[in-house]
C-alpha cells in the first residue's frame, strides 16, 4: 500500500491550532489531512518551489473550504529563504523530498530555524527497496537507490542540525517515517 496522507497525519499527533510546515508540500497530498488536524484555528504553511504545486493547492483548499492554508513560494536550500519567523512553527513535515535535495544541510537548517525548541520534524522517505508487481514484470518505484536517503542518513543528518529521533512511524510499503523533536 502506497502512503496514506490521513492515517499517517494521525501519527504526528497533530492537535487544533497547532502551525505546520509542508516543506515541499507539492500538491497537497499531505496538506490537506493537517489542514483538517490543526483546525480552524491552526494554520498549515504549504511552501514548494513550483508555484504550479501551489496554485493547485489553493484551488482545493478554496473548493474545500479549508481558510487555514498559507502558501509560501521559497526555494527550500537556501538559508533565511522561506520567509517565516524563527521559532514560529509548531511541527514541519518533509515528506519524499530528500532525494530530490542537492542541499539537505540548508533545508534542515531552515527547518530547525522555523520551528519552536521542542517542535517535532517528521519525515517521510522511499524505503530502500521499493517494488511493485510479482514476477518479471517487477520494477522498481519511486527515485533511483543512488538518491535515496536511508534510516541511518537521515538520522545522521538531523542529529547534525540539532534534532533527537523520538519514533518510528507507519508510512506504507513504500516508504519510512520517522520522527525528530527539535533541541533548544
Amino acid at each position: 500500500m502506497f502512503v496514506n496522507p490521513e492515517s499517517t497525519v494521525r501519527a504526528f499527533d497533530i492537535r487544533p491550532g497547532m502551525t505546520v510546515a509542508d516543506i515541499g508540500s507539492g500538491a497537497g497530498f499531505f496538506t490537506f489531512p493537517i489542514a483538517r488536524a490543526v483546525g480552524r484555528n491552526g494554520k498549515v504553511l504549504a511552501v514548494d518551489v513550483r508555484r504550479e504545486m501551489l496554485d493547485l493547492i489553493r484551488g482545493r483548499s478554496r473548493s474545500q473550504g479549508l481558510h487555514n492554508i498559507q502558501l509560501v513560494w521559497t526555494d527550500l536550500e537556501t538559508l533565511r529563504a522561506l520567509p517565516v519567523a524563527d521559532a514560529s512553527v509548531d511541527a514541519a513535515l518533509l515528506a519524499n523530498v530528500l532525494f530530490q535535495l542537492e542541499r539537505k544541510d540548508g533545508v534542515f537548517a531552515e527547518i530547525h530555524r522555523i520551528l519552536k525548541p521542542g517542535g517535532m520534524l517528521f519525515v517521510i522517505d522511499w524505503s530502500a527497496i521499493a517494488l511493485i508487481g510479482g514476477s518479471a514484470a517487477e520494477r522498481a518505484l519511486g527515485p533511483p537507490a543512488s538518491a535515496r536517503v536511508n534510516k541511518q542518513e537521515l538520522e545522521k543528518l538531523a542529529s547534525a542540525h540539532g534534532f533527537l529521533f523520538t519514533k518510528e512511524f507507519s508510512a506504507g510499503e513504500q516508504h519510512y517515517g520517522m520522527a525528530f523533536r527539535r533541541e533548544t
